[in-house]
Formats: structure tokens, sequence, C-alpha cells
């Protein structure tokens, strides 16, 4: 029942925003861009905290007020920025770490987004900051910046959405080996196809 109750809310959530999921990032991916406090983003806020907050209900999560602000003023950030859907943004961050703010791989990959230091390393360096530390990665805002610029940067590089996301968790070396056959990561691949609606990977 629980998932069948979420399902609406974001089906509802999607249709409200009617943001394309399918939209490319911006043709050369830069630091995330300064959102103003205007009236004119209240309703992506409003939508992206719902969103969030559902998300947490559904996983179990508990986060302090400020790690719940923080990340949903990130998300609204990646979204302006790259212009990808918030149901885009909650669903990789739902298949990576489930929401567990100290989500930690066996290979390394840190926090929300699952984001090596390596890689977290690079790309701040390709957006002229300065790399972070092990322990800095771990904040939920910094690490949704970094992991989403990341995959704007897939994107650009291998030249689909969905390619992107199955590079993002597989390695880009996994895709690049795959060219002309079918994509790795088939929950990311099947809930992409299926549209926004029921881009949340759990929704089966």
């Amino acid at each position: 029942m629980k998932t069948h109750n979420f399902l609406a809310v974001a089906m509802l959530g999607a249709c409200a925003l009617l943001v394309n999921v399918w939209s490319k990032p911006l043709s050369s991916p830069s630091p995330v861009a300064v959102v103003q406090a205007g009236d004119g983003l209240r309703p992506l806020k409003n939508e992206v905290r719902r969103l969030l907050n559902e998300a947490l209900r559904y996983n179990g999560q508990r986060w302090s007020r400020a790690n719940f602000d923080q990340a949903s003023a990130a998300i609204v950030r990646v979204v302006v920025t790259y212009q990808y859907s918030p149901m885009l943004v909650l669903s990789l961050i739902q298949m990576e770490s489930s929401f567990r703010l100290d989500a930690l791989s066996s290979q390394g990959a840190v926090g929300l987004t699952q984001i090596l230091p390596s890689t977290a390393d690079a790309v701040a360096q390709a957006l002229h900051a300065t790399p972070p530390t092990a322990e800095e990665l771990k904040d939920p805002s910094l690490n949704i910046e970094l992991g989403f610029a990341y995959l704007a940067q897939l994107q650009e590089s291998l030249g689909s959405q969905e390619a992107a996301l199955a590079a993002y968790n597989a390695g880009p070396a996994v895709v690049q080996r795959r060219v002309g056959l079918p994509l790795p990561m088939a929950e990311y691949r099947r809930e992409i196809s299926r549209g926004e609606a029921t881009v949340f990977h759990w929704m089966k």
C-alpha cells in the first residue's frame, strides 16, 4: 500500500512540475548556479521539499533540519543549473544510497550520490573549485552538487542521459565497451524508458 501511495505522490509531482526528464544539461558543465530567493522559484522549492520528505519517509530516514534544508536547496540548484527533473535527481540518490547520509561503499564511494573521492576531486578541478576532503564530501549539499556535475559531464561525453546513468553506476569504461550492446544497470534503463512519472527506480 505504501508503494502505491508513494507512486501516486510521485506521479502528481511529475505532472505538476512538467519538467522534461530527457533534457540535456547545459552544454558546458559549470559551477552550480547561484539561485536567487525570489518568488519565481518558490513552487519548485516547495515541490522539491515535499518530494524529498516523501523519499525520506519511504526509506525510514530521519535527517536533521539543517541537512534537509541543505540537501533540498542543493537539489534546486542542480535542477536550475543542469535542467534535470527533481524526480531524476531523487531517483539517482535513491538508487545509489537510499538517502543514507553516511553511505559508504566497499570501493570508498561516499554519501548520498556515492561519488568516489578521486572522482569528486576531478569534478571539482574541472569546475575550478577546491577539491573536497573526505570529510567535506559527506556534506549533503556538496555531495549532491558534485555528484550531479559528474553526471552532467558523463552525459556530455556519452551523448545520452541513459548512458550517463549507466556510466555513473557501473563506470564509463563499462559503458564504452558496450557500444552497440544493451546498456548495463537495467533498473535505471527500465525506469527512464517508462517516463518521468515512474522514474523512481523502486516503483516496478
